[in-house]
């Protein structure tokens, strides 16, 4: 057995065109994939993304 890999939008277009995946869901799985993408590479930049709003600051009753 060989060990193929897909993209999940080569995946969700081959789905589609089997009819086991409609068109509507096919793009709600690719924005929910581009969205965590974005969130994962946010997340690696850390304070060096400027991602981190206000950590660091203390609020109105002085918490952290």
């Amino acid at each position: 057995m060989t060990n193929t890999h897909i993209s999940l939008t080569r995946f969700l277009i081959e789905e589609q065109r089997a009819g086991r995946v409609n068109a509507e869901l096919r793009l709600l799985v690719e924005v929910v994939a581009r969205a965590c993408k974005t969130i994962s590479i946010a997340v690696g930049k850390g304070a060096l993304g400027g991602v981190l709003g206000e950590a660091g600051t203390g609020n109105i009753q002085g918490e952290a």
